[in-house]
């Protein structure tokens, strides 16, 4: 079954491209890169409440939107107080399993 895709910008109305495919795994090999920012997947609404899977049934014509994130380091320091023998702390192996 043919599939007519329509891609969007974040803002809902950019086009960043359109294309028919022929599998829901050709829909998702087209990742679109903006500097800064990392793509973090489709959406089939612009608020981004549906995130787009392979597992979702599609009909022949889908409009799809972008998402991204901005990454920023986390540069804070944190000064880890008390004497370190809590049963909990020990189960978690010292904040490693959380």
């Amino acid at each position: 079954k043919e599939i007519k895709v329509n891609y969007y910008d974040t803002d809902g109305k950019t086009l960043l491209k359109n294309e028919k495919v022929n599998s829901i795994k050709d829909i998702l090999k087209f990742k679109p890169e903006k500097q800064g920012k990392n793509f973090e997947g489709w959406y089939v609404k612009p608020d981004y409440s549906r995130k787009f899977t392979d597992k979702m049934e599609v009909k022949s014509v889908l409009s799809l939107y972008a998402g991204f994130s901005t990454y920023k380091a986390d540069k804070r320091e944190f000064i880890i107080l008390g004497k370190g023998k809590s049963p909990t702390l020990k189960t978690s192996n010292w904040g490693a399993v959380v």
